[in-house]
């Protein structure tokens, strides 16, 4: 990860310095990384006595709901999300290369008042007032503890617990190459402050609904294979979602099941999704670069896992992807 430029962490520090209601937010539908990284950022500017509220588009995934605070998360997509009629007059911007991708948290966004924009998509646009945005970073989970470090702000347990389950969620569970010696140094420190690891493993990867079971079940039924096994896309349609009674929370993990083929390079998650659409989720090995295939549809990530949403049928959506995975390989 690269060296915090001194004038970024000046501005940083100021802008927060001179705000009194902070809105932080991450792109919509949140992850480990958007999510664990927020709370923390929340308890940060919390200890400096201002006011600050994380508001996200969409409800906080199951698996996460163990992290200290989620439980405060407003959901704006939401009918029932509390939000304080409050004029936010900074905004903090997490892992989200561009506005748009905050989903309806883009309203609450005040015109003219500064954005702090920390990222490590390779595709940010760089719309802060102030922009740190580092690709080299593994996380934006890692971005923040060294920045935590940079201001002496003293990590204990539950904020420890919010950084390492960022890294370890953006980093495949330390699988992708993004993870470096920095990454490493980083969750040390994490790990130093009695955090337990293997609970937090436990409750991310293996403390799934029943629903979650059998959807994924249902959705390994219909994997498929081509190029010589070397793609593998799954298809989730609505009909599985009912059968399983499965929430959209429900299907997380499963594209992970792409890559276990033992030829597998590229991988696709094609979901029916709720809001309308199809979600499609990517992954791959090595140095296919699959953000550039989810940037084509309007969407993005990262080297080895990005994503994007069709306006199609599960059907038409399944072919279109399938297709240009196998132009990636050149077949």
């Amino acid at each position: 990860m690269k060296h915090l430029d001194e004038k970024i962490l000046a501005d940083i520090q100021s802008l927060i310095k001179d705000a009194e209601n902070v809105l932080i937010t991450a792109h919509r539908d949140g992850d480990g990384d958007s999510i664990g990284t927020a709370l923390a950022v929340r308890d940060y500017v919390s200890s400096l006595d201002k006011s600050a509220m994380v508001l996200q588009h969409g409800p906080v995934p199951n698996y996460l709901r163990f992290l200290a605070g989620s439980d405060g998360i407003a959901d704006v997509s939401s009918d029932s999300a509390r939000v304080p009629d409050v004029a936010f007059d900074l905004t903090i911007a997490l892992e989200c290369p561009n506005l748009e991708r905050t989903g309806d948290v883009v309203k609450f966004i005040a015109p003219g008042a500064p954005i702090i924009n920390i990222d490590h998509h390779t595709d940010n646009t760089g719309y802060g007032r102030v922009n740190w945005v580092d690709a080299s970073a593994s996380s934006v989970g890692e971005m923040v503890t060294y920045l935590f470090g940079r201001l002496n702000f003293p990590i204990e347990q539950d904020n420890a617990e919010c950084l390492y389950t960022a890294i370890l969620t953006d980093t495949g569970r330390f699988h992708y190459p993004s993870a470096t010696p920095d990454t490493f140094r980083h969750v040390a420190k994490l790990v130093a402050s009695g955090i337990d690891i293997q609970q937090i493993c436990d409750r991310i990867y293996f403390s799934r609904r029943p629903q979650s079971i059998k959807l994924t079940g249902l959705a390994l039924s219909q994997v498929d294979y081509a190029a010589d096994g070397r793609v593998c896309v799954i298809p989730i349609s609505h009909e599985m979602m009912k059968q399983a009674h499965a929430a959209n929370g429900d299907t997380e993990g499963i594209v992970e099941y792409t890559l276990y083929g033992e030829k597998v390079e590229l991988g696709a998650l094609v979901r029916d999704n709720s809001e309308g659409g199809v979600k499609v989720s990517l992954r791959s090995r090595g140095a296919w670069d699959v953000a550039r295939v989810a940037a084509e549809f309007g969407g993005g990530g990262h080297l080895n896992a990005a994503g994007c949403i069709l306006d199609s049928t599960l059907e038409a959506a399944t072919e279109i992807i399938k297709s240009r995975l196998l132009k990636v390989l050149g077949q």
